[in-house]
């Protein structure tokens, strides 16, 4: 819910200047409150080409919620690793692609735990 309210500019994040669009999102498909189809279609519906890339990492293994993600306008979707190690890894190879700043990411999330 606090993700998608960022991106629609709502309190408390309704000032621009201190919280910008985002150079990229990561996105779940499977969450508790709103889920990542849901996300997609927003993004959809509100720009005619979002002003940055959405890449999904989900635990999902259904070539159907691949397919739908990528119909709603996902940039691409990886499966999500189980182990923190590895996941750091995959996160860090979607930014260093999209933004190149992936060892920095990487490295917060290790030492986030």
């Amino acid at each position: 819910m606090e993700g998608l309210a960022y991106l629609k500019g709502l309190p408390p994040f309704e000032d621009r200047a201190r919280h910008p669009p985002p150079d990229l999102v990561i996105l779940d498909l499977y969450m508790p409150e709103v889920d990542g189809f849901e996300v997609l279609s927003w993004i959809r519906d509100h720009y005619e080409v979002a002003p940055f890339p959405v890449v999904v990492l989900t635990g999902s293994v259904r070539p159907e919620d691949e397919a739908r993600a990528l119909e709603l306008g996902a940039a691409s979707v990886h499966k999500k690793p189980l182990e923190l190690p590895a996941l750091a890894d995959v996160v860090s190879d979607i930014v260093h692609t999209r933004i190149g700043r992936g060892d920095i990411i990487a490295a917060h999330i290790w030492s986030a735990g």
